[in-house]
């Protein structure tokens, strides 16, 4: 989990590494992250029988709540809702929620990768610290999600690689061709030459990759295929 100031360029998929800007909260308890999607509705019923003809959702919101293990200089900020002084001197207003910063954390199962950015976050709740011989100390916060214009009016941009489309064109996937193209004569050659498409791909093919024109997908075969080049 990571945090960083209110309109810091977030990620732009799952593996990218993030700025120094980003201050990195250190480890999260055993129990993870818990994502809470909070919803009220109003039922609209009919006066005939009363029948439900409809429901709407009047009110919605997602927060997570997690538990910060280490005492570092941002899970402390973010925690008390302050400022660490350079000598670790801080003061603490209980009110304080130290305003609305972005937040990112990575979910990882194996090889696949889940990415979920907040642009616009706020702690609104904490738990309680306690201080023990047994246990470490551990900074419980619940942060509430906002609608950001930065990821079109949404609360948080999921960045799942493990859900793509299997039908997508990378490199080394190979696809069974869907159609192939024919000129049936001289005529019909010439105007096929004469629409003129050309295909910069941006990494490197080799045999199997595909190009997609209208309903249509065209595999390419042959010799390897250069980054930027036409063909």
């Amino acid at each position: 989990m990571v945090r960083a100031p209110l309109g810091t360029t977030g990620p732009t998929s799952a593996s990218a590494a993030l700025p120094a800007s980003w201050n990195n909260l250190g480890y999260i308890s055993k129990d993870g992250s818990t994502r809470t999607t909070d919803r009220s509705t109003n039922d609209i019923k009919a006066w005939q029988n009363s029948a439900l003809m409809r429901t709407v959702v009047t009110e919605a919101s997602v927060s997570y709540k997690f538990v910060m293990l280490e005492s570092r200089r941002a899970t402390v900020a973010l925690y008390f809702g302050t400022t660490v002084g350079g000598d670790g001197t801080f003061d603490v207003k209980p009110a304080n929620t130290s305003g609305r910063q972005s937040f990112v954390f990575d979910i990882i199962d194996g090889t696949d990768i889940r990415r979920v950015w907040i642009p616009e976050g706020e702690v609104v709740e904490v738990g309680d610290l306690t201080f023990d011989a047994r246990d470490p100390t551990g900074y419980e916060v619940t942060i509430k999600a906002y609608a950001s214009s930065i990821i079109n009016g949404g609360v948080e941009r999921v960045f799942n690689p493990g859900l793509n489309d299997n039908s997508a064109a990378a490199p080394g996937m190979v696809f069974a061709s869907d159609a192939n193209i024919t000129a049936s004569d001289s005529a019909n050659a010439a105007k096929l030459a004469g629409l003129g498409y050309a295909a910069n791909p941006t990494s490197a093919w080799t045999t199997g990759q595909k190009i997609t024109i209208g309903t249509y997908d065209f595999n390419w075969s042959g010799t390897g295929w250069a980054a930027g080049t036409h063909a």
